[in-house]
Formats: C-alpha cells, structure tokens, sequence
C-alpha cells in the first residue's frame, strides 16, 4: 500500500488536485435553490469556532483504516473497517487481536476500492444485522448483510446476504460507499460517478443509472426481484423513467456523508480539480440535485463537462453551503459529523467537523446565534485523515489511512 493511497480520489489523468484557501460561505443564499442552505438547517447557538482547537488522541492502530462505526448500543465498541477487508473491534483503548469480520477473499482493494463502510442496524441488539459496503471482484460496489451475535466479537462471513450490487467496472475510481441508516430507519447509500474525469458517461445527472446518487432502501422489507423494499416516499417510487432507489442526484464522488441531532443530512462532495464542497438538506427532504457535472461546487462546468441537460436544469441545482476552491496543496474534503457529545458541549455542539485528506487540517462550521455561518480551521493533523466516526454518545474518532485510529478532543483557543 502507497502511503499515499487515498479512498476518495479525483481521476489519476488529471493528476494530484487540491483543495484551496478560498471559501464561500453560501448559508445567506437560499434563493433558486430547492433546498437552499439556509433554510435546511435549524438555527442553534454555537460556539465561534475561531475560539476552539482540537487534537487527536491515538487510541489505536490498524492497517490502511477507511470508516469508523459505533454498534447502537452502550457498550462503547468501536469498530474500524480496513481497506483489505477486515473489520478490527476497539474497545477500552484496545485493539483486538482476531478481525471482527473478515471478507478479505470477497473483495477487490487497493486505492479506491476496497472496504468502504459499515453500519449497523437500529435495532442491532435485537436482531444482530449490520451491513457493509465493498468492492467486489469485478469491480462493483456491493452491499450486503451479515448476523452476528450482538454480543460477539466475531461475525461469521459465512452469513453474508448480498443487498445489491451496483455496476461499476470501466473506472477504478468514486466509487462512494458511506453507508448510514437516516433517522427514518431507512438505510442510505452514497455512490460515485462510476470514475474517469468529467463523469464521461453522465451517470451522475442520468435518473435511470444509480451511479453519482444518494440511494434510499428499506431493508427491512423485500420487493419483487430486490432483497430490499423501495421507500414509498422516494421520489421516483412510482416513476418508471428512473430508478426508484434515488434519494438525491447530480453528485460526483460523495466518499461521506452523516445525519445531524435534527435529521439534517450532511454530505462532503470530492471535486474534479477546482472545487470541493460540503451540501446539507434539511430532514425528509428527497430529490435534490446538486449539480455535478454541470456545476463543481458554484463553478459552472456545463461547458466543460456536462451536456445539454445542463441548461434545461440549472434551475434545480441545490447549491452548497461550502464551496472550496482548489490550491495550496489540499486535496479531498473528508466529511465528518455535526458534534453532539457531552464532553465538548460547549466548544462544538452542532459545529460540523471536517477535514482535508492531503494536509490533514481540520476545520469546525458553525451556525452562529446571529444567523451567520462560520468556518476556521480548529487543528491539524500530519497524516492522511481517511474518516470521521461518531460514537453512540456523539463523540467523534478519526482514521488515519496509514494506520492510525484517534479520539477527537476540543479545549479554548
């Protein structure tokens, strides 16, 4: 493994792209948007973010770290899901020494690919049910389910339950994978573009590909031919021009996404090579379409990248309330998590945490008491930071593509 190697990467043709200084603050701009920022997000009394900085306590080591997940309950285990394919348990400071779940054989991984995500059931303590997203062999990305013991510290692979899979073998690279259960019980999915600079096949904007999405399943229920039931408020659940799995569209590598104490959705969209961006919706709101690759990030692209749709929709583009431009050395934003812990209460609560894969600087948004949005870079970390985590408390863990797994913690500037 290159130290390098990096999960939510732009095209290699285009070389190493970077994630700039500049910074709109777009929360003051809700007009012509469906789902404009302002309004998606309730109003709360945040702390300056300028006034806090955070560090990371390493609590463990594992090997190439891609997502960290919390099991619903309060045991405080922890579980990291390695690249190759393992799922490692930490619990108490410790690692422990047998994977909780190893599909490594089922798996293709190196760069983008590999093991992408876990998450757990609801109700995991009841029925044992936890998911997990990877690339398959043949390039695909593939959800599926497993049992265990909710008290166990080993999950049979042998009880893997292919979800679905999802077409995405001409391009190594976004390949997506966050998976999340909403606050409606129903399970999320972020997916890529399917690869290559530009979306060349338009996937992203194509309501009939499941490709550069938000998916939206309910895995709970079965319909015909799916081992999963469509949502019935999806917006396309009755539409037989489009795939009735999608929840949101027009989105170019959405490597992570989270849900906030009131149900917001927070997504960190990978830009191609000018602009990254951060898009949050307000709870139960569906279909919107962020733009790619008619816009990245405010930069109109239609010229560029997109086709003729581009005209005919810009009107329904929802725009980002973070847009980056590209310099100085950044590369991939790393999503996190809008904190909603105890032991930082007063420094972060419902500040939203992210991150820049390459620099590994770590910056707070808040949504200050007057109405204005706020960014400032709040820490630094001298590594690759892969992944946020969130805790069942709401306490935030990050990872460390070279190894590294960390408990955040905040104190005055």
């Amino acid at each position: 493994m290159r130290a390098n190697s990096r999960p939510p990467r732009r095209a290699a043709a285009r070389g190493l792209a970077v994630l700039g200084l500049g910074l709109a603050l777009l929360g003051g701009l809700a007009g012509g948007s469906p789902a404009g920022p302002a309004r998606a997000v309730p109003r709360t009394a945040a702390a300056d973010p300028a006034d806090v900085q955070v560090a990371l306590d390493q609590i463990g080591s594992v090997v190439a770290p891609t997502a960290i997940a919390a099991s619903p309950d309060s045991s405080g285990r922890l579980f990291v899901t390695e690249r190759a394919g393992r799922v490692r348990l930490v619990q108490h400071g410790r690692v422990a020494d047998e994977p909780y779940l190893d599909i490594g054989e089922r798996v293709l991984s190196g760069d983008e690919r590999g093991l992408l995500s876990l998450a757990f059931h609801p109700r995991f303590a009841r029925n044992g049910r936890l998911f997990v997203a990877y690339t398959d062999h043949d390039g695909d990305v593939r959800v599926s389910r497993f049992r265990a013991d909710p008290r166990a510290g080993v999950v049979p692979a042998a009880t893997e339950t292919v979800v679905m899979d999802i077409g995405h073998r001409q391009f190594a690279n976004h390949n997506g994978g966050q998976l999340a259960f909403g606050p409606d019980g129903y399970l999320y999915l972020s997916v890529g573009d399917g690869g290559g600079a530009g979306d060349p096949d338009g996937n992203a904007q194509n309501r009939t590909s499941l490709l550069g999405k938000i998916l939206r399943i309910d895995v709970d229920r079965t319909s015909p031919g799916r081992r999963y039931a469509i949502p019935p408020t999806n917006p396309y659940a009755r539409h037989r021009a489009a795939r009735p799995e999608i929840w949101h569209y027009g989105l170019r590598n959405t490597w992570r996404f989270s849900f906030d104490r009131f149900g917001s959705q927070w997504l960190a969209d990978v830009g191609q090579g000018d602009r990254e961006e951060v898009d949050v919706v307000r709870r139960g709101l569906g279909d919107r379409n962020f733009g790619w690759d008619c816009r990245e990030g405010l930069l109109d692209t239609s010229a560029r990248y997109g086709g003729d749709y581009c005209g005919d929709r810009a009107s329904w583009f929802t725009a980002p309330l973070l847009d980056y431009e590209l310099s100085a050395g950044r590369c991939s934003v790393i999503g996190g998590y809008r904190y909603r812990g105890r032991a930082y209460r007063a420094l972060l609560l419902d500040s939203y945490l992210y991150a820049d894969f390459c620099s590994g600087e770590i910056w707070a948004l808040a949504h200050l008491p007057d109405g204005r949005w706020t960014s400032a870079q709040v820490g630094s970390h001298g590594g690759n930071i892969s992944s946020f985590g969130e805790s069942h408390t709401g306490e935030l863990f990050v990872a460390d593509l070279r190894g590294g797994v960390y408990r955040l913690t905040a104190s005055p500037r």
